[in-house]
């Protein structure tokens, strides 16, 4: 059972790496800045990118408030339900003030995942282990920020509104289905 949850903590960290770099590909396509009006606001563009941590340090607090209350792995199945939350908000984001409390939304649950999940790791896996599996997270935090990064690459050769939903939606998908180990 202890390989299952490494398994499932580490790609906690894949999902973390994937879903933070996720918004640089979507940002820059023309339908994306179209539906949501964002053709030349620059700062609003970063603003709208920027809120992401904003939930992430929001949802890093909740876990100090209410993680030991729920546990480690209420407190995961929490952050995860909060994230879907905000990944559909996302996905399906027509106005600019959706777009920002779906990815402050989004944020929480990764801030609370992401500060839960290591802990639970180092209660669960035998002291020998805990160190590679340090390494192992921050290799899968990269493998998640390049294949993001390589999709976003691929679907710059796609037009129209399924390249910023498809990424946006495989975004949602990556992170959550990851989980269910």
């Amino acid at each position: 059972m202890t390989k299952v949850y490494s398994v499932s903590h580490c790609l906690n960290y894949f999902q973390k790496g994937h879903h933070l770099t996720i918004t640089g590909g979507v940002i820059v396509t023309e339908d994306f800045l179209n539906t949501l009006n964002l053709n030349g606001k620059t700062g609003l563009i970063g603003t709208v990118t920027a809120v992401y941590d904003l939930g992430c340090f929001a949802g890093a607090i909740l876990a100090v408030i209410i993680g030991d209350y729920l546990g480690r792995k209420k407190s995961i199945l929490l952050g995860t339900a909060i994230m879907t939350v905000g990944a559909f908000m996302q996905i399906f984001a027509y106005s600019v003030p959706v777009m920002m409390v779906g990815r402050i939304i989004a944020g929480v649950g990764n801030g609370l995942n992401t500060s839960t999940a290591p802990v639970w790791q180092s209660e669960t896996s035998k002291a020998s282990w805990r160190g590679k599996l340090v390494v192992i997270e921050m290799i899968l935090n990269i493998a998640g920020f390049s294949l993001s990064n390589w999709m976003t690459y691929g679907f710059s050769f796609v037009g129209g509104p399924i390249s910023c939903k498809c990424l946006l939606n495989r975004c949602f998908w990556r992170g959550h289905l990851t989980r269910i180990l």
